[in-house]
């Protein structure tokens, strides 16, 4: 896909390259089901946010359909995979999602992040997955 021409404009015209595009960006918010990560912010990420809230409002129904189908597919197999990963690695799998829940918090207080440097983020996730490493290999024993 030719992410240029991808703009908010141009994903209002149902062309096949734009619906399979809102299809991709709903299938990528069904990662919503994690803790610390919302459909809204993948659809900014993606770029397709205003298209979907433009096509909430002027209720154009072939734009919305790709956006939910795709929201329902990523649900359906996002479940499946955690599924897979919590009877695998049970506690692994929740240290994960703990991660992402305490990661997503400087996001929500973005006066956090502006204190601290890649380096110290850098220390920080090294810290949490070696605290995962053996919190998980001591539950094993």
């Amino acid at each position: 896909l030719p992410i240029s021409s991808l703009s908010s404009e141009n994903l209002l015209v149902p062309t096949p390259t734009n619906l399979l595009w809102l299809l991709f960006s709903g299938l990528l918010s069904g990662m919503s089901i994690l803790p610390g990560i919302s459909g809204s912010l993948v659809f900014l990420i993606t770029g397709t946010y205003h298209t979907v809230i433009s096509a909430v409002s002027h209720f154009n129904f072939l734009i919305l359909a790709a956006a939910i189908g795709g929201k329902l597919i990523g649900l359906i197999t996002v479940a499946k995979v955690l599924e897979y990963f919590l009877k695998r690695w049970h506690s692994r799998t929740l240290y994960a999602i703990l991660g992402i829940m305490l990661g997503s918090v400087l996001h929500i207080f973005p006066p956090i992040t502006a204190s601290f440097s890649g380096i110290q983020i850098l220390f920080f996730i090294g810290f949490g997955a070696t605290c995962s490493y053996f919190v998980s290999k001591k539950s094993a024993s």
